[in-house]
């Protein structure tokens, strides 16, 4: 994946992050050998439980009238370049965990 594409995901991370008042973004990176194991965390407002469920859905967004794109969009950027994303339970704000394939 090309640091352009990795720079569209995370971006979209972390403007969601601003937009649900998160304070801070953390970033952990792992090195699984064949993946790249990236966990973006904030501490924002959590997602709700009904939302959790269409988070990656084509069209969705909570902020159609703001211009807001949803996440269908990281997840679709993720998977062209054989990559993953998906939303890890968490007690607090959102906590996403990004697999980039290694070549």
């Amino acid at each position: 994946m090309s640091g352009e594409k990795a720079l569209i995901v995370l971006s979209h991370l972390a403007d969601n992050a601003v937009r649900h008042k998160a304070g801070s973004i953390r970033l952990e990176a792992v090195d699984e050998r064949t993946t790249l194991l990236l966990t973006v965390s904030n501490d924002g407002e959590p997602i709700s439980a009904p939302n959790r469920n269409r988070i990656f859905d084509a069209f969705f967004t909570t902020r159609r009238d703001q211009g807001g794109s949803g996440m269908a969009i990281a997840r679709a950027v993720m998977a062209s370049h054989g990559g993953s994303i998906r939303l890890k339970p968490a007690d607090e704000g959102a906590t996403f965990e990004l697999q980039f394939p290694v070549t």
